[in-house]
């Protein structure tokens, strides 16, 4: 029996895809033939071929395709295709868009998985190796259509993390630790490993699926789950064996839940002298858990400020700390020698400038050593989609964004999309620092089109440096083109 997993990386964010890796460690653990199909390292016109490609290869009778949000217009465009053919595997969907919203997925595959997979489809493979397809239709966590409308299974207890086997790392191409795109901030280092060491952020911000994903688990178990610390450093001594890595880029949406965490990952972390970069949230923060955060290996930590102004933050966002807390948590990681990353956000519904500049203010406070804003676009089945949805900013057919930097795409006035963009770069190009000359700052933040000019010049400069002149002129072009419709 043989499994395929697709990787439809259309943003060439050059990271592994965790959610793959575990469902994939998981069958081969149970020793099911397992592939993937990784995408990330050819242009958008050889999607289908590559796919061709690896389905005359490998011959699954399983191919299953993995679904974000802003992976949506590739993953329907090449099921489309498949579902033409009569000779094909049987068509699986997962991931978070498939689980927020299956709906999406009517005609185009046989079956679809909601929630974590690994159990769900451990089950597939057997029903198909069995020569029982249909019994997959009866599948906790699986949905199927009927009469063009999904009918969603209920759903399993949730994954015990302790259970999880060793990932299979080497499944993915070796460029995805070698030019893992946090290297890109830290360029010191060499070869990048990720690891998850957690499931189920314990907070319900407005513009995060983590409260749709928690309401939908409710009374199937713990929502926050956490690896043990002892088997983390397997999984870590792993990967230095494998590739060598001087870094690990942890995509646990939160670590420092507790005094208790944090010390267990000091105990078993310290010696093995790998630092990592992680992600936390400002009233988390305590110096004890710093220290150990510290000692166990912590280099960069990204902070999630999202809006300078507290009363904005809490009533949209719900994101209740206040600036004080933001203010202290910065504090704590640059006295202890962590570097710091800003997450923040522009262009949200009833987002004024002057909200957006408050931002740009908390920042020159904070001073973190790298900051970025990305420009809202709602995910399916949050809080702010049904605001955006009930203001008229998010019509049906709405053209979603190849990624999270682009000019908004939601229902404003042109000047507003322009004044957002701008935000967006000065905030992205480091103009809350403290040595950027004021005349430059004020003229950025002012004067129409000078961020944005800004800008193109940095990105043409880099690009030549980097990939040279025809690339470069490639990727400006693909930049005037206008975000797929789907």
């Amino acid at each position: 029996m043989k499994f395929s997993f697709v990787y439809p990386n259309s943003t060439k964010t050059l990271t592994p895809q965790m959610g793959i890796l575990a469902l994939a460690s998981f069958l081969l653990e149970r020793n099911v033939d397992v592939s993937v199909c990784d995408m990330s390292f050819v242009n958008d016109g050889l999607y289908l071929k590559l796919l061709d490609e690896h389905l005359a290869r490998e011959k699954p009778d399983v191919l299953a395709i993995s679904c974000r949000l802003m992976e949506y217009s590739v993953v329907q465009s090449l099921l489309r295709e498949l579902k033409k053919r009569s000779q094909r595997p049987l068509l699986l969907v997962g991931g978070p868009h498939a689980t927020t919203r299956p709906e999406s997925f009517t005609s185009l595959v046989d079956f679809g998985v909601r929630g974590e997979g690994e159990e769900a489809c451990l089950e597939i493979a057997q029903a198909v190796d069995a020569g029982r397809p249909a019994d997959i239709a009866d599948l906790p966590n699986v949905f199927h259509f009927k009469d063009g409308k999904p009918v969603l299974n209920p759903l399993r207890p949730l994954f015990d993390l302790s259970r999880a086997p060793f990932p299979r790392y080497e499944i993915f191409d070796e460029r995805h630790y070698r030019d893992h795109y946090v290297l890109r901030a830290i360029p010191e280092r060499r070869v990048c490993g990720t690891v998850e060491g957690s499931r189920g952020c314990p907070f319900r911000c407005t513009y995060c699926s983590n409260a749709t994903l928690m309401d939908m688990a409710q009374g199937k178990g713990r929502w926050r789950r956490e690896k043990p610390a002892s088997m983390l450093r397997e999984e870590i001594k792993r990967l230095k064996t494998l590739y060598d890595i001087d870094l690990l880029y942890f995509v646990d949406e939160v670590i420092m839940t507790s005094d208790q965490r944090t010390a267990d990952l000091r105990e078993h972390l310290h010696d093995l002298n790998v630092p990592f970069t992680f992600m936390e949230r400002p009233e988390l923060v305590r110096e004890n858990r710093v220290r150990d955060m510290k000692s166990a290996g912590a280099t960069w930590c990204s902070l999630g400020v999202e809006s300078g102004n507290h009363e904005f933050r809490k009533a949209l966002l719900k994101r209740t700390m206040p600036d004080e807390s933001i203010r202290q948590a910065f504090q704590m990681m640059h006295k202890y020698g962590i570097k710091t990353h800003a997450f923040t956000m522009v262009g949200l519904p009833n987002q004024t400038p002057e909200i957006m500049r408050e931002t740009f203010q908390i920042l020159e406070e904070i001073q973190p050593n790298s900051a970025q804003a990305t420009v809202f676009f709602p995910l399916p089945n949050t809080q702010l989609e049904i605001l955006t949805r009930e203001n008229g900013l998010l019509p049906e057919g709405v053209s979603i964004p190849q990624n999270y930097y682009a000019r908004s795409v939601l229902n404003y006035s042109e000047p507003y999309k322009l004044l957002v963009e701008r935000f967006e770069l000065v905030i992205s190009l480091g103009l809350w620092r403290k040595k950027t000359n004021r005349l430059v700052r004020w003229l950025a933040l002012n004067v129409p089109h000078v961020a944005h000019l800004m800008h193109y010049w940095r990105a043409a400069a880099t690009n030549l440096k980097e990939i040279g002149l025809w690339q470069t002129a490639s990727k400006v072009w693909a930049r005037l083109l206008p975000a797929r419709s789907v």
